[in-house]
Formats: C-alpha cells, structure tokens, sequence
C-alpha cells in the first residue's frame, strides 16, 4: 500500500544439518532423496569425519562410566543381512526349491524382507505369531526405498509390488522334527505335539512363556499367545510376566510319547479354532491384508508342511535365532543344506552339553563349557562335517554381527542336537 513500510522479510529457511554418510564417505546411498545436505558451508568442521561422532563418543563414555548399558545401532539388521545372503548365496540358490527356511524368525522382519523386497520363497518357524503390519506400512511409505545405491536397488522389488506374507509354520523347531534316524510318523508326532505347544505359550518381557494367566482367559476370549493377530490383546499380554519356557528340555526324553499313542483331541481343536479365528480377523477390505497374516495351519498341515519344507528348503537361516541355533545348524548338516546364522545369547545353563573343540591356548584339548558368545562361534565353526567348511564373515551393524555360514557339501551327518542325545538316540 502507497505511503506504508513494507512487510519485514520472513525468516530465512533452516539450512539442512551436513548429511553423516556423505561427511565421512563422500556420497550417500540415498542421494538426492537425502534430507540432509551434500556439500559443506562455512561453519562445518572440515575436520570432522561425521558430526554426531563426537557425541556419540561422549554418550558411549558416560554409559560406561555410569554402568548404562548402550544401545548397539542394529536397527537395519535384518536388511543388511539380506543383502549379505543374496551377495554370499546369489539369488538363484536361495530361491529354489521351496526357499529359505528362516528359523526363529520371530516377528517376521527378515522373512518379509526376503519375500517381497527380493521376491524370494521363505517359511518361518517359530513358536510366536509373527507381527507384519509394521513392515507392510514400511513398504507402502516407501522407507524400503529410499536407499539408492545400486547394491541396494538391484536387491529390490518395486513400490508398487504385490505384497505377500512369508509361511509360517508356528511351532518349535527341535531334534525330533528333522531326525533321519526317526520314522516319518515319529517326525510327524514330533512336529504336531510341538505346534501343539506353541499354541499353548506366549511372547512377553520375559521371553517365551507359559499362555496361561494372559489376558482373555476366562471371559471367553481368546488369549494373545493363541494365534489371533490382535496387536493390542498381543502387547498387553507381553507386558504381563509368566513361566519361563525352556526350549532346551522342552523336548526332553520325559515328554516324549509313543507314536502309538492317540493325539490329545482338546488340544488339536484349540488349534483349529485358533485357524479360524485367524481368518476371521483378517481385514479382507485392505488390498494388502493378505501380507499380514500367514495362510493359517492346524497342526496336522503344519507337519507336513514341516516334512517337506525341510526337504526342499534352499538354505537354512537364523538372525539372532537364540535358544534354536543348535537345531538350525544340526538341521542343515543332517541334509548337507547351506546355512548362515548370526548366534546371539548363549544360554549356557539351558545347553550343559556343549563343548569347547580343541584349539589355541588349549594344548590339553578342548572341553569346557561353551559359556561366552566367543565360545558359541568357535563351537558352531568346530561342527563342520567330512568334506564340509564351516566359515565366518561380520555384518555392517553393532551388536552381535558375527555370521557363521557354510555354503553347503560334504557328508550328510546328524551332529549332536539341542538336547545333547546322541545320534539315534
């Protein structure tokens, strides 16, 4: 307006912090979708490689000094393990037969990955209902994308994808299941009483627990650890402490049953029903409902789905499969698979029975007790069979990223299991 000051200017947009990636490297995989600045401006520290380093460096120094435990960045884990296996195995291995068996695949992260980021088969065992929803909205949003170094984009299926849930056999993976000294129908009993089982327990702060005493018993709805997909009825029952399960005597000669012995009719039907409820839940109006539940199995289909999974499966792997590392690794031997696993906690008191091999430092032999995760590396590289090389390699992230990996040969042999017996016992 004639006669009046002129509006005071606004503020000058923020200037984007220096991109970490392209300070310390000279480029970044995101590239132009970084939301971070590529080139330097006065007032940047040339000398700094990367300008969170030196409080990173500070928080690692007071958690330290003050007993605070610091968190390893392993966020992007299981897609850095991804892109490790389709580089260690190539595409055309992992994605024949009936695909990658992922043991103790948990929530399902890995699994999602491999199917619909890189569009190979994958089945999951594990006792605990995985939990896809969050990795869905991940693809969708376009976080899976964002990467675009060309390691990355080769390894990667467009946004627009068709979305498909990994298989899921629910249920503990142990000896019975796999023994070739066992008959198929004593493997088939195995496997049904051991979907019986995860049935029966549920995931919590805890770990693995006994179902009972979680929310919905007794008003005649259905418990978290049951198989219906509720996230919400799923978290509260994880906040919710309860019994320990014990994957290393879960399976013990005390549990076993004769094959002969009748199926017990009240627990199959709980298992069916929890089928049903399954797929009741699903929201059949979202085009991608179909990617977050897994075809759903009563425990007869889930063992033979079990029997042939394991005969044709591709590689054998497990990303921080815990108590079922022993099992994934004996598996793989017992049918000459390849196999990779990153091993994390030890459990030494659940596996007395392992033993360190001789070597270094150890002139008398080995012996002792497999008690550290150096020990646990050292005792699966000592499992190589005839004409087999067991190997090691570290993933790019924090943490426990030592993958112990053979890629497959040699003599098919049963090593010693999960519950320390002897072959054929």
């Amino acid at each position: 307006r004639e006669g009046e000051a002129p509006d005071p200017p606004g503020p000058l947009p923020a200037t984007p912090a220096l991109c970490r990636h392209w300070a310390r490297r000279g480029r970044c995989d995101y590239g132009d979708g970084c939301r971070f600045r590529h080139e330097r401006v006065p007032g940047d520290d040339a000398d700094a490689d990367d300008p969170r380093s030196s409080a990173m460096d500070g928080r690692r120094e007071g958690a330290a000094r003050f007993g605070r435990r610091h968190h390893a960045r392993n966020r992007n884990k299981a897609g850095d393990f991804r892109r490790w296996l389709v580089a260690t195995f190539g595409f055309e291995t992992l994605a024949s037969g009936a695909g990658v068996l992922d043991v103790a695949g948990g929530k399902g992260e890995l699994a999602f990955e491999l199917r619909n980021l890189s569009g190979i088969p994958v089945t999951v065992v594990d006792p605990r209902p995985m939990r896809l929803e969050r990795y869905v909205r991940r693809f969708r949003s376009g976080m899976y994308h964002r990467n675009q170094s060309p390691a990355a984009t080769k390894l990667r299926r467009p946004l627009d994808s068709t979305l498909a849930a990994p298989n899921h056999l629910r249920m503990f993976l142990h000896r019975g299941v796999f023994d070739p000294a066992r008959s198929d129908g004593e493997r088939r009993l195995a496997a049904i009483e051991s979907c019986e089982l995860a049935h029966a327990t549920r995931w919590s702060r805890r770990g693995l627990v006994d179902g009972e005493s979680a929310p919905g018993d007794g008003d005649g709805k259905s418990a978290p650890g049951d198989g219906v997909r509720d996230g919400a009825n799923l978290d509260e029952a994880y906040r919710i402490p309860g019994e320990p399960v014990r994957h290393a005597t879960m399976f013990s000669g005390a549990r076993r049953r004769d094959y002969e012995a009748d199926v017990d009719a009240d627990v199959e039907n709980d298992v069916d029903n929890d089928v049903d409820n399954d797929v009741e839940d699903a929201d059949v109006d979202d085009p991608d409902a179909v990617a977050m539940t897994p075809v759903a199995m009563d425990a007869s289909a889930t063992a033979d789905a079990c029997e042939r999974v394991i005969r044709d499966c591709s590689v054998v792997v497990g990303l921080h499969p815990d108590q079922a590392t022993d099992a994934a690794v004996d598996l793989a031997l017992a049918f000459g698979k390849p196999f990779a696993v990153v091993p994390c906690c030890t459990y030494s008191k659940d596996f007395p029975h392992r033993r360190l091999p001789p070597g270094p430092g150890r002139p008398r032999g080995g012996g002792g007790a497999v008690t550290t995760h150096a020990h646990l590396v050292e005792y699966l590289l000592a499992k190589a069979a005839p004409g087999m090389t067991i190997e090691r390699d570290e993933l790019p992230f924090e943490g426990k990223n030592v993958v112990v990996y053979s890629l497959g040969g040699g003599a098919e042999v049963l090593c010693r299991a999960v519950d320390g017996l002897g072959v054929g016992e």
